[in-house]
């Protein structure tokens, strides 16, 4: 047995919680007027695609380093860790988003 399931939610429970950590460090550096999520909208708006799409480019660049990481490659910047932390946050960040953006045109998100 590689680890036990109580060890295993430990350590999910270290990785989340360094996630929100991050999530709340980082987040405060691209608030615009207040709105955690502006940047995804201006973002959008300027070049005529969906926020979620934006926020896809953004979460893809650190699934694609993962990628190169699980075909062997060393990481060359930031650790595999913290790609690990981005893309979770990235998917918590949609989630969010979604939510909004149904609740925003009553449950039709558009891609």
């Amino acid at each position: 047995m590689w680890i036990c399931l109580q060890d295993r939610n430990k350590q999910c429970e270290q990785f989340f919680e360094e996630c929100l950590a991050i999530l709340d460090a980082k987040g405060a550096d691209y608030l615009k007027d207040g709105d955690a999520l502006k940047q995804f909208i201006a973002e959008a708006n300027g070049l005529n695609i969906s926020p979620l799409q934006v926020l896809h480019v953004y979460m893809a660049k650190h699934w694609d380093a993962f990628t190169n990481y699980c075909a062997g490659n060393q990481m060359q910047g930031e650790g595999i860790d913290a790609k690990m932390h981005d893309i979770a946050n990235y998917a918590a960040i949609a989630s969010v988003l979604i939510k909004v953006i149904d609740k925003n045109t009553g449950g039709t998100t558009e891609v």
